[in-house]
């Protein structure tokens, strides 16, 4: 180290010049200059502490790019390892799929589909949807894109593979909708803005939002697929917007839609899920309502959406062949029953509806309860619902007393027969005899056959009248299956 006073050599151990004495200064000034190499040092003369400073900082930033392009014409080797680094990390994030990384030259890698991003809307199809509610003719004319069918596609997929045994996470991941798709807001509003128009109230808006759920074609043939596989990739419901796209689905893509668009128009909703015997379950979307009216006592009445031709409230029975909700009362039940008497002595026979093999649905595990208004429609429904339970209950009794009555004719008959034969041949005899004994003996015979014809007689009338009253009952009931079917 040189003294610069003396301009003698001194040791850098030494804080003073061992020759003079001068104090020897072993760091440079602070704030004077960066720290940078001397060959871009610059000199601040003038120049107050707070635009030195910002002087430094452009220093730091022009020393950082000219040493960047140092290490690129050079071929500096952190250069290109960085770059290689970088390049890695964006594509891990842009373009990941099942295994890690999508090949970029695989011409079949979803490029539209921009994971972590809503892609742009792509590929149009116009969907038209048709529905009847209360008597009146609905129908929405919406577009939906390829692109965002993929997008939920690949997301639903993700979500699915990594959530399918933590069913409340699975569920709430199918009722997610990205803030730039609004498809689920429009159908919403053009819902009740018909409904408005036709001076609909908020509960039958509810319905009206149910049946055009219903309308929509249940997949059959997914059904019947998802029942069969053990692929687990393969039994992945479909998001609303897929439901929406195919124009098609099955229990759980309908009842997540269903749930998506009663929040939207400001309903509490849940869903249901039912565990069935052996492979079987059922999932269904429920409307927020009073717990003494609710199923279950959840809170929520269960609305089936699976197929058309059930209110609010009503829970449906599962076949066992096909796994299909079918309604829990049946009107062809409760057809003409009516047995006349004929000139031949024969009977028109009653028509039976043959029972199937249903499924009762009980004990749903609730999910995805979401907050909002009540559905006030339940109080109607639940009153019809007693009245059709009562007439059920009459009906059938009815149709025991009608049964009891017909066993008693086919005995009358043969009696009225045989008793109409024995008054023939003592009729017979008298001509021949034409005494008085025989005379007596054929009225004897004559009043016990019509006596007999008599009993028959008021077991038919008795018999109708009963007929009468269960098909009187079967009126109202079938009146009041249109109001909740």
């Amino acid at each position: 180290m040189i003294c610069p006073n003396c301009k003698k050599k001194v040791s850098k151990s030494n804080r003073f010049c061992t020759h003079c004495g001068t104090k020897i200064s072993t760091t440079r000034e602070e704030g004077k200059y960066p720290n940078i190499p001397n060959k871009y040092r610059i000199e601040y003369v003038n120049v107050t502490n707070s635009n030195q400073n910002n002087q430094k900082e452009i220093s730091h930033r022009i020393s950082f790019w000219e040493r960047i392009k140092s290490w690129r014409d050079h071929g500096n080797k952190r250069f290109l390892w960085a770059i290689l680094i970088i390049s890695f990390a964006f594509l891990a994030i842009y373009f990941e799929g099942d295994d890690g990384f999508i090949d970029i030259f695989d011409n079949d890698a979803k490029f539209g589909v921009v994971i972590g991003g809503f892609p742009e809307a792509k590929n149009p199809r116009i969907i038209d949807f048709e529905w009847e509610y209360n008597g009146l003719q609905y129908s929405i004319k919406t577009t939906l894109y390829k692109s965002i069918y993929d997008y939920y596609f690949s997301e639903t997929e993700k979500d699915w593979l990594s959530t399918h045994t933590n069913e409340l996470a699975f569920f709430d991941s199918f009722l997610e909708v990205s803030d730039k798709d609004n498809i689920i807001h429009t159908i919403a509003k053009d819902i009740v803005d018909q409904s408005h128009q036709n001076s609909l109230s908020e509960d039958q808006i509810a319905e009206n939002i149910i049946s055009f759920v219903q309308s929509i074609p249940y997949d059959s043939t997914r059904a019947l697929m998802i029942e069969k596989t053990s692929n687990i990739e393969e039994m992945k419901p479909r998001h609303p917007y897929e439901v929406l796209y195919d124009n098609r689905g099955v229990c759980s893509g309908k009842s997540f839609l269903t749930v998506l668009l009663l929040e939207e128009v400001g309903f509490g909703s849940a869903l249901f899920f039912y565990d069935l015997p052996g492979e079987m379950d059922h999932l269904a979307p429920a409307v927020k309502c009073a717990e003494e009216y609710s199923s279950f006592d959840s809170g929520y009445c269960h609305a089936e959406v699976s197929t058309e031709g059930f209110k609010i409230g009503i829970l449906p029975e599962i076949e066992k062949e096909n796994s299909i909700p079918v309604a829990r009362f049946n009107a062809d039940s409760f057809v003409e029953h009516q047995i006349q008497w004929v000139s031949d002595g024969s009977f028109t026979e009653p028509i039976h509806t043959p029972s199937q093999d249903f499924v009762e649905i009980k004990n749903p595990r609730i999910y995805s309860k979401r907050a909002g208004d009540i559905y006030n429609g339940i109080i109607q429904t639940k009153a019809i619902l007693d009245r059709i339970e009562k007439i059920e209950g009459i009906s059938h009794s009815l149709e025991i007393v009608v049964n009891s009555k017909k066993k008693k004719l086919p005995g009358l008959e043969n009696q009225i027969k045989i008793y109409k034969k024995i008054a023939d041949e003592a009729y017979d005899r008298h001509l021949v005899l034409g005494d008085r004994a025989s005379y007596n003996e054929y009225s004897r015979l004559y009043n016990i056959a019509d006596a007999s014809i008599n009993e028959y007689k008021q077991t038919i009338k008795s018999l109708d009248n009963s007929i009468n009253e269960y098909n009187q009952n079967a009126d109202e009931y079938n009146l009041l299956i249109e109001k909740v079917y």
